[in-house]
Order: C-alpha cells, then structure tokens, then sequence
C-alpha cells in the first residue's frame, strides 16, 4: 500500500503552494479562494464556492501540475493543448532563474554569470534555423532540443 502523503490527503492539493514543488510556487495564486478582506475586515471579494473552488483545482492541476486523468473528465481533451502544457512545464522546470532562486541562490547570481549563461546559449544556435522553425510552427520543439542539447554537452 503506497504511504499516503500531505498532499494526497488534502483537499485541494494544487491551489495549497506549501504541497507543490518549489517550482511551481510563484505560478499558484488562489489567495482569494477564501476570500480577500481589507484591513477593516470587511469582504471585498466572496469565498469561492465548494463548486468554483474544485474546478480551479481541477484547472490549476491540469495548466501548473500538467496532470490529466485522460479519462474524458480533463479541462484540457485536446492531445495538442495537453502537449503544449507539457512544453511549458518542461521549460518551466528548466528555467535557469526559477532554479536559482527556489534554491536561495539568486543573491549569487551576477550579471556577468548571467551574461555568460546566456552567450553559451546563443553560440549554440543557428538563428537561421530558429526563423524558418519558427515560420514553420516548430519553434518550441527547436527550444526543447537546444535546451536538451546544452544540458548534454561535457563541461
């Protein structure tokens, strides 16, 4: 029997930051599903209902987490939405400065690191393949082998 987890014991998993991936943190806000008060305490904008609340859910676990039941109930059916979703959680799990920062180094991250980064990136591709990829409609799969192939290459 598989241990059972904070996470797969919530309620609402995906709308909760603490139970996701530092990476995915910056990209949840469902602050407002209990309802957003002033500083009088007054309500500016309702708790959302039982009913809003799980299909934000739903949403968030489809767009930020890119988990789909694939059982006729997704937000998302179409295979070519769902393999776009795919792609911007590659890219977002990818991304240089979302990995510097959820792991507390952004304070070390200089301008001439960043430079150098991104000029490794650059010597890497041929801009005249990304125009005609991107004239083509294949420009995120261009992306997704760039970024693979410079992950592979020996330092």
């Amino acid at each position: 029997m598989a241990k059972k987890t904070r996470r797969s014991q919530a309620k609402y998993p995906a709308l909760r930051k603490e139970l996701n991936t530092k990476v995915r943190r910056p990209y949840i806000e469902a602050d407002y599903v209990n309802g957003v008060y002033n500083e009088n305490g007054e309500q500016v904008i309702r708790p959302l209902t039982e009913e809003e609340t799980a299909w934000l859910n739903k949403f968030y676990k489809e767009v930020i987490v890119t988990n789909f039941k694939k059982d006729g109930t997704d937000l998302y059916t179409d295979i070519e939405d769902q393999r776009q979703l795919y792609r911007e959680n590659n890219h977002r799990n990818s991304d240089l400065y979302n990995h510097i920062q959820v792991t507390g180094r952004l304070k070390y991250l200089n301008e001439k690191k960043y430079e150098a980064y991104l000029n490794n990136i650059a010597q890497s591709v041929d801009m005249e393949e990304v125009y005609i990829a991107e004239i083509e409609g294949r420009l995120d799969d261009l992306i997704d082998d760039i970024l693979i192939n410079l992950k592979q290459k020996p330092k």
